[in-house]
């Protein structure tokens, strides 16, 4: 069965599993959120969509936002977020966190985190960068691995003019991810 809500200035719609629908059901628990601007959320296995706004995702979940926040699974594992321009993409352990050009990307342990042109990018123990930049003639990418090359877990960083990884000092990661968390799920 399907569950469907719609608001005027809103649409937001919920679909449980076809595979499991007496389970879905009895959590009353959505595995799938979107909306055209506000605020979409879904739990386990969830996938969550907000064209502008914040998508959070539960456990194995999947997030994307073309502007503003994207967390997938921050509290568990193995999720993806991503954001578009500007955006913040927070991923938990095993996570994969996308942001555009300008965005941030944070992950915890052994996530992967992305971003685009001018971005910043943030990753716990066994993690790895990728900052993406143009030499003049095409898009290139910047690789780091957390715990070679200096690169320190749960350190934000950015590209210098040589695209090399620098500390981004003017970024607190642990109050970035603390007012993203506070407003996904105020």
């Amino acid at each position: 069965m399907t569950k469907r809500e719609t608001a005027n200035k809103n649409r937001v719609v919920y679909l449980y599993p076809w595979w499991d629908d007496k389970f879905a059901r009895r959590l009353n628990r959505p595995c799938m959120a979107t909306t055209m601007g506000g605020k979409a959320e879904a739990d386990e296995c969830g996938f969550a969509t907000s064209s502008t706004g914040i998508a959070v995702a539960g456990g194995h979940g999947y997030a994307t936002t073309d502007s503003g926040i994207a967390i997938a699974a921050y509290y568990t594992e193995h999720g993806v977020a991503a954001a578009g321009i500007g955006g913040t993409a927070i991923s938990g352990e095993l996570g994969i966190s996308k942001a555009s050009h300008d965005g941030m990307a944070i992950s915890r342990y052994r996530g992967q985190s992305r971003a685009g042109r001018g971005g910043i990018v943030a990753a716990g123990e066994m993690g790895a960068l990728s900052l993406e930049y143009h030499d003049g003639e095409r898009c290139r990418f910047a690789i780091g691995y957390i715990g070679e090359d200096g690169l320190r877990p749960n350190v934000p960083y950015r590209l210098n003019d040589k695209h090399e990884f620098v500390v981004a000092e003017d970024i607190d990661i642990r109050k970035v991810i603390q007012d993203v968390v506070n407003v996904a799920y105020a």
